[in-house]
Formats: C-alpha cells, structure tokens, sequence
C-alpha cells in the first residue's frame, strides 16, 4: 500500500486497532456524548455523527488559525513599516550630518586660502591661457572639496588629457585660430572655444564653421590649421606640475594612459621634445585617428576604450582622469570614473563643481594621497 492509499480513509471502514489511541479516545468519548442525547442510533449513525462533529471541529480550528495568522501578518507589516520609516528618519539624518560636514570643510578651506593670499600680499597671478574673451577675475581655491571629505573608492589606474593639461597647447590653438577667424572678418570668443575643446579634430572644425558662419568646409580649415600646426607644436611647453605628477605616478607603479581628441600626426609633432616623460605611459587613446572611439568628447567613449587598454583593465570607479576641458569632465562622468578639473581661469567653475572631485587651479595642487595614491616625497 502506498502513501496515498493509507492516507485515504473513512470513519466506518476501520477497527480500533488501526487508530492511533488519542483518536480512538476521543471518538469514543464523542460516541458516548452523542448516545446519551439519543435514542435508537445505529453503529453506522453514532460514527456518522462522531464524523460530522470531528470535522466540524477541525474547521473551527483550522479558522481559529487562519485569524491567527492573518493577526500576525497585519502586525509584522506594520512593525516592518514602523522600522523603514526610522530607517529613512536615521538615513535623511546621516546625509544632513554629511552636508553640514562638508560644508564645514569647505568653509575652512576657503578661510585658509583668504589667510594665505592675505600673507602672501594678494592674489596669486592667474595661469596663462590662450582664447579670446572676459578674463573670469573670480579665483577659487587651489584645493576644492574632495567628495565626504576622504574618497571611498581607492585609485588604482589613472588617465591624462593631453592638450591644456600636460601641454600648453591651447594658446597655440587660440593663435592659429584666430588668425583664420580674422581673415574672414570674424572674432574667435571663449565661448566658442570651450565648446570646441576635447572634441575630435573634425567635430572641432564644425564648431566654429557653424559658429561663425565661415565660408570654407571643415577640410579647408582642418588643413590650414594644421600648416600653422607644423612649426608651432614642437615648440610646445609641459604645464606646470606636469612632469612631476607623471613621473611620481610611473615610480610608484600606478599604470597611467592619455585620452586626447588629437590625430596621430598632431600629436606626436607635440610630444617630439618631450618623449622622454610621454613614453611613461602605458598607450594613448587618440580620438581623431582612433577606429575605436565612435564619438568624441563629452561622449565616454574615449576613456572607455583607455581603460580597456591597460594589462589590468580596472572597473571605471578605479579611474582617476585629470582633464581641462568642460567636455572632458562631461565625458569621464559619463564613463563613471573620477575626474580632477584644471580649468582655463575664465571658465565658469560653478557649472561642472557638482561632478568634480576636486577643481585645481593647477596639477601642481594636486595631493595623491586623498585618492590613496602614495604621496609625494617630502
């Protein structure tokens, strides 16, 4: 007999022996009340009637449970619900507590450098920048706030912009620019020029094609730049506190590549005097001339394909870019790493501080350690 045909019984087709003890008690008990309340009951009625009255009972049971449960349900939902609104009440307090600390720090900070430039006798002179337009005369602290004070996620790669950055090419790109402006009877402003910047060579191009109205197409002025380019770019100075960082970053092992909107042919006429820092890094991702970058700054691409390069590929929250450009810092937020912003003293710092870790007036302000990278020598 299987499980299920010992399972299916029926009150009038067993003996006692086959009932388990508690049961035949009760059942005879149930017998005995029914007997007394009756007169002329058969076998078959008296077990018939001890039936009904054992499933009766297990229904009232079986409903007393359900109450139960159903009880039970009501009250840990509401305890559960009682616990996420404190829950939410401790979070919406920890963030207010975080806000009022980091505003704190950067209350410090701020009065810190007021002390400084106060001692110092003034303003320090602003960084040398190229393009046309209002000199922004508001200057912000070397060192701005570094996301809850510490960073949470440790540095282990880190990726350079190259032009305005490491190189002080922009006021080369300004020069030439220009002069092609003038010819045609047109201003090269800031305005344009922030746009133009980190962009492919082509999309550049565009830009102040359809900016100003030039009578000429994108190839034109590509080529007329690039015969100004020729005797300009090896001339080319580092920026301050660039050889420095690159050099400290390759001693200590932190693997480091370039992610720059140049061509091939640009930039290797930019480096030709400064090969000896340039062939520190472990590749450079070329935008212009890249088969793999599909779009230019402030598209992630460019960084992306970077970060894929390295012997270790790391995840992108690893990454620490450093760039110049509004573009730029677009684009390594779109690939979800972290950035440094060093820009031209006229850019509206306000409009990409929120996606910063740290805005520099330049990379020689920057200290490694707050992003768990060894520190400089002292």
């Amino acid at each position: 007999m299987n499980c299920s045909e010992e399972n299916q019984w029926s009150v009038t087709d067993f003996s006692p022996p086959q009932m388990n003890a508690s049961l035949f008690l009760v059942l005879l008990l149930a017998g005995v009340a029914v007997m007394q309340n009756t007169d002329g009951f058969s076998v078959g009625q008296l077990f018939g009637e001890v039936e009904k009255a054992v499933k009766k009972g297990v229904e009232e049971v079986a409903q007393e449970v359900q109450t139960g449960v159903s009880a039970g349900v009501q009250k840990a939902n509401k305890e559960a619900v009682h616990a996420a609104n404190a829950a939410k009440k401790a979070a919406s307090a920890g963030v207010e507590i975080v806000h009022q600390t980091v505003k704190a720090a950067e209350n410090a900070a701020s009065d810190h450098d007021d002390v400084e430039k106060t001692q110092d006798g003034g303003e320090a002179a602003p960084r040398k920048a190229a393009g046309d337009g209002p000199e922004n005369t508001k200057t912000a602290e070397p060192r701005s706030m570094v996301n809850v004070i510490t960073k949470l996620v440790t540095v282990t790669h880190v990726i350079f912009d190259v032009d305005g950055l490491l190189l002080d090419t922009e006021s080369i790109y300004s020069k030439v620019i220009e002069g092609i402006c003038a010819k045609h009877g047109k201003t090269f402003t800031w305005e344009i020029k922030a746009q133009q910047m980190g962009q492919t060579e082509h999309k550049a191009a565009k830009i102040i094609i359809d900016s100003l109205q030039l009578p000429i197409t994108p190839e034109e002025y590509i080529q007329e730049c690039k015969r100004e380019f020729e005797h300009m770019f090896p001339l080319v100075p580092l920026m301050p506190g660039a050889e420095k960082l690159v050099r400290h970053l390759h001693e200590h092992g932190v693997p480091i590549a370039l992610a720059s909107g140049s061509d091939m042919h640009n930039f290797q006429l930019k480096t030709k005097n400064h090969q000896d820092l340039f062939s520190l890094f472990h590749h450079a991702v070329l935008s212009s001339s890249d088969p793999d970058v599909k779009h230019g700054k402030p598209a992630p691409d460019c960084f992306l394909v970077a970060a894929s390069r390295f012997a270790d590929p790391p995840k992108p929250e690893n990454v620490l870019v450093f760039e110049d450009a509004p573009n730029g810092v677009e684009a390594a937020c779109a690939a979800g790493m972290q950035v440094i912003w060093v820009p031209d003293p006229r850019a509206d710092r306000s409009q990409l501080q929120h996606k910063s870790e740290v805005i520099l007036d330049s990379l020689e302000h920057f200290k490694p350690e707050e992003f768990g990278l060894p520190p400089y020598n002292t």
